[in-house]
């Protein structure tokens, strides 16, 4: 027999999105071959035929794609499976992993014909196979095995598709799901079990949950979640800090149900309680330089002798005519540094850190987003600092 490409219909991991995600809830496989005699290339590329089974059953089942390997199926055995008891073979090797026991096998046999393909299905309900296979009244008879399961196969009629017709294969698969197999996927479930759930919520990135389950994330608007298995369902929001809200839901088959979920509360920063904090200290200490500064000035006015006059013992120095800013018993003297020294000016420097700290704080506490590091306030606030600073050392008379 010539080769034989292999692809399961299996379970999908969810796939988060920013608008559109899936729930993740396709609990079964089945297994699909796509089989050409020979060496013979069927006209239509055998990749085409499992994009459309693909779309077919993921569109209208429960059923989803994956390759031989994740189905763990050995094409190279099924190669060589004996004609006379092909159905029984197909069916022990697509159950033979126990991690992925596949529902369904489906075969595709392409036989290429004047530039066009004949194209036969055949479809097993593999549970039913294995009650087949288990039975023990034909346990040591392989062809009436056979026979059994090709009584319980269903199959389309052969059917001759061109290349030229588009959509060819999806058309012959969608037929066979609406005709062949749609009474078994009813009866198993798998047929058309997915409604669908617009959630509404105005923050982004909060960790969607189904039933306990991570599905994805919220896009800050409308999220779609599709493939969501029809029942009463728990759907919740939660977020890195703890936060948490639930609503229980019912989803229906075939329908999409919207769902306006609460938000949350904007989120401190960790930095904004220690930025207006600080600020309000730094003011503090604006105020208290400032008083002390105001304390310990003297408005007295120190004089000193302009000619020394031995005989006059009040007349202890030569000096200058000056104010002293150093208390009442600073000595007179004719050095400005010693009544002006230099270095900061303590009363422009508290009234700078008492305005830096005070628009700090209050522009922490009413502007801004909570959840933003405060920048701009810290920023306003060391310019304003340091520009009354420097308007008070400006005005300084020395």
């Amino acid at each position: 027999m010539g080769a034989i490409i292999v692809a399961a219909l299996l379970a999908a991991a969810p796939t988060p999105a920013s608008t559109t995600i899936g729930a993740g809830e396709r609990p079964d496989r089945a297994v699909m071959l796509v089989i050409t005699p020979g060496s013979t290339a069927p006209t239509i590329p055998s990749s085409n035929y499992l994009d459309a089974a693909q779309r077919v059953f993921g569109r209208e089942t429960s059923l989803s794609l994956a390759s031989a390997e994740q189905a763990g199926v050995d094409a190279n055995a099924m190669r060589e499976c004996p004609v006379d008891l092909r159905l029984r073979c197909w069916a022990r090797l697509a159950r033979a992993d126990d991690r992925n026991v596949a529902r369904f096998l489906l075969v595709l046999s392409v036989q290429p014909v004047a530039g066009n393909d004949r194209v036969t299905l055949l479809v097993l309900d593999l549970e039913r196979v294995q009650r087949v296979l288990e039975d023990p009244a034909s346990a040591d008879d392989p062809e009436a095995q056979e026979q059994r399961i090709f009584e319980l196969a269903r199959q389309l009629q052969p059917e001759v598709l061109s290349p030229e017709e588009s959509g060819a294969p999806e058309r012959l698969l969608g037929d066979l799901v609406a005709r062949e197999l749609r009474d078994d996927l009813e009866e198993s479930g798998h047929f058309r079990p997915y409604g669908e759930i617009e959630l509404e919520s105005e923050t982004a990135d909060l960790v969607i949950d189904l039933d306990g389950r991570v599905i994805g994330t919220t896009s800050g608007e409308h999220t779609l979640i599709r493939e969501v298995s029809a029942g009463e369902r728990v759907l919740s929001l939660r977020r890195a800090d703890g936060w948490s809200t639930s609503r229980r839901i019912q989803v229906t088959r075939g329908g999409t149900t919207w769902v306006e979920m609460e938000d949350p509360p904007s989120s401190t920063h960790p930095a904004r309680p220690v930025v207006w904090v600080g600020g309000f200290v730094m003011a503090a200490a604006g105020l208290t330089l400032l008083g002390i500064t105001a304390a310990s000035t003297s408005g007295d006015l120190q004089s000193a002798c302009l000619q020394r006059d031995p005989s006059d013992s009040r007349c202890g120095a030569l000096g200058t005519f000056t104010h002293a800013y150093e208390g009442p018993d600073a000595a007179p003297t004719t050095n400005p540094a010693a009544v002006n020294p230099s270095g900061l000016l303590m009363a422009p420097l508290g009234v700078g850190l008492a305005s830096g700290g005070l628009a700090t704080s209050l522009g922490t506490l009413l502007l801004g987003d909570e959840a933003d590091f405060p920048w701009p306030q810290v920023l306003v606030g060391l310019a304003t600092a340091g520009l009354v600073y420097g308007m008070g050392a400006a005005l300084d008379a020395r």
